[in-house]
């Protein structure tokens, strides 16, 4: 999303509770700093740069109600067809996912829609297979109803595992 539109990350600082992303257009440097809370809120300060266009920019780009729609960034590869699959299928439901975080064999993922949301862990291997799925959070059972008609929607014809 914000790589299509000529803005790249230029670095990226991990502090306590707190992600703050250094972005360039290749003369403007913006800040955007994102700081959460362990039950998954998210707050967003506004853009912070000499630049008020680069700003602009940045604020709309990532004020965009339907969620992920490109996965490419996503490591290792076939992570992207399975998350694709989710997305469609949370989709046709009205809701979307917000927010992948990725760290060494978990994603930490957000679905929402403008009144719900649902925080999981996707824990895999280095096979290409995802072991574990646990919903951390979620505000209501219509989120989470559809969330497993989502990841139920991946598994085989027939399959009862739902290990």
């Amino acid at each position: 999303m914000i790589e299509a539109s000529g803005i790249r990350i230029k670095s990226i600082r991990h502090n306590n509770y707190q992600e703050v992303y250094e972005l360039t257009d290749g003369t403007n440097i913006s800040a955007v700093n994102f700081s959460y809370k362990k039950n998954g809120q998210i707050r967003l300060q506004k853009p912070s740069g000499s630049n008020e266009s680069l700003n602009t920019k940045l604020a709309s780009l990532l004020a965009n109600p339907k969620g992920l729609d490109d996965f490419s960034f996503l490591e290792p590869d076939w992570k992207v067809s399975c998350y694709e699959c989710i997305g469609e299928a949370l989709t046709a439901k009205g809701y979307s996912i917000q927010w992948i975080s990725q760290v060494d064999w978990k994603d930490f993922i957000k679905i929402a829609n403008r009144d719900s949301y649902l925080l999981a862990d996707f824990n895999y291997k280095s096979t290409g297979v995802f072991t574990k799925v646990v919903m951390t959070e979620y505000s209501d059972d219509a989120i989470k109803t559809a969330f497993v008609g989502a990841l139920e929607s991946l598994m085989p014809k027939g399959s009862t595992d739902n290990g």
